[in-house]
């Protein structure tokens, strides 16, 4: 057993900011940790109870040395539940030795100085994080705020976005919130790069003008979710040149796209799986690989019509095309102009542990010569055809299209 903890959130008022239940507790204690700053800010608290925070992985092993007689506060910026010391201790501190009293976070009163909600925000620290997540996350939302870190400037954060290409964001720094030296800056991410701020700050990215070529219809509900199933009228194609839209949803089923999926659609076409899978791996990326000039012009506007961010459509042919390209956890091969297996054997060796792949057959030829590249490869594999009829006319008389069939592969951890 470890001492009972209470975690105290302090605002930017410092003391001022506490609840009478949080400053009673304060009395009470036995131990209070934390920043130097806010140990100052608590007055009226004999120094011997104080002593400095330690790195935040010795935490579970100083209070369990304290003993469970022992009543420990620990001082937390805002709310330490948003990127804070209370995420942490909950993995370390039964339940019922802990307790968290929260206060108003510094990213809430961040979008408050600028008279923005927030309620549609995405929010993330880069503290320990690499950039690369940040440019994921911006190419697919309009709104996000960003804890800084003495590494991780603004600066930094606004050159690393403009080298990736992501530079229609407005930026808002919110420096010394609550302080005498308060002060908000705003610029442009190219202005941004080459300022220098106080290190207490938070940065907000905003999208005024999101580029969307076309707006969809209204009425049509399918814009409000992100399942699949695009009626294949509104995508641009050419002479029905396009993945059904029955079997573009079993291809993505079974492709189990997740919401930060990295995926390769070899042999992309006009997009439409591309889109689609875009559209469900918000937080991930899209690679659309097509070598037909006229199918890649296709993608492009089907990206626009789409408003879709995080597809990135090469014109290449592949395996060449995909040499450069970051490794998959998910691959679609829907065309390969006869280098089926170079393809395969590529896409295999990039293929995270625990990815997926799914070929796309219309023959029987390349179903066999798929399943003898696949089955070689100590995948879990899984076949299956699909036989799609669609009623036409008055008389709903039922058309059927060319079976498809799909060979699923597995690959497995280490």
């Amino acid at each position: 057993m470890g001492a009972k903890v209470c975690i105290i959130g302090v605002g930017m008022q410092g003391e001022a900011s506490l609840l009478p239940s949080a400053r009673e507790i304060l009395r009470r204690a036995d131990l209070i940790l934390g920043d130097p700053r806010h140990l100052r800010e608590i007055g009226g608290v004999e120094e011997g109870r104080k002593r400095s925070l330690p790195q935040i992985a010795k935490l579970p092993s100083l209070l369990k040395e304290l003993g469970p007689e022992k009543r420990v506060v620990i001082l937390a910026s805002g709310d330490p539940n948003l990127f804070g010391v209370a995420e942490f201790l909950y993995r370390h501190i039964p339940p019922e030795d802990l307790e968290v009293l929260p206060n108003v976070s510094s990213m809430q009163w961040a979008f408050a100085r600028l008279k923005m909600g927030w309620s549609d925000a995405y929010l993330m620290t880069v503290h320990g994080r690499d950039l690369e997540e940040v440019v994921k996350v911006t190419r697919t939302r309009d709104k996000i705020g960003l804890f800084t870190d003495p590494s991780h400037t603004p600066s930094a954060i606004a050159r690393r976005l403009v080298e990736a290409g992501v530079s229609d964001l407005e930026a808002h720094i919110c420096c010394d919130l609550g302080g005498p030296k308060e002060q908000i800056v705003q610029a442009d991410l190219h202005a941004l790069q080459g300022m220098n701020l106080p290190p207490r700050n938070f940065m907000i990215l905003y999208r005024r003008d999101p580029k969307r070529t076309s707006s969809p219809p209204e009425e049509d509900g399918i814009w409000e979710f992100a399942a699949p199933g695009i009626p294949d009228d509104r995508f641009a194609s050419r002479g029905g040149m396009i993945t059904k839209e029955e079997v573009r949803c079993l291809v993505l089923s079974k492709a189990r796209i997740r919401g930060d999926s990295l995926l390769w659609d070899v042999g992309a076409g006009c997009g439409s799986i591309s889109i689609e899978a875009a559209r469900i791996a918000r937080e991930g990326r899209v690679y659309g690989i097509e070598r037909d000039k006229e199918q890649l012009d296709l993608l492009r506007e089907n990206q626009g019509r789409f408003g879709i961010k995080n597809l990135e459509v090469i014109h290449g042919e592949a395996p060449e095309a995909l040499l450069g390209l970051p490794a998959p956890d998910r691959v679609v091969v829907g065309g390969s102009g006869g280098r089926l297996s170079e393809i395969l054997t590529l896409c295999l060796s990039r293929l995270r542990k625990r990815g997926r792949i799914v070929v796309i057959a219309v023959s029987l030829s390349t179903l066999a010569q798929a399943w003898e590249i696949l089955r070689g490869s100590a995948l879990s594999l899984e076949d299956l055809s699909i036989q799609i009829a669609r009623g036409e006319g008055e008389a709903a008389i039922l058309r059927a299209h060319n079976p498809i069939h799909l060979l699923i592969g597995q690959k497995h951890g280490g």
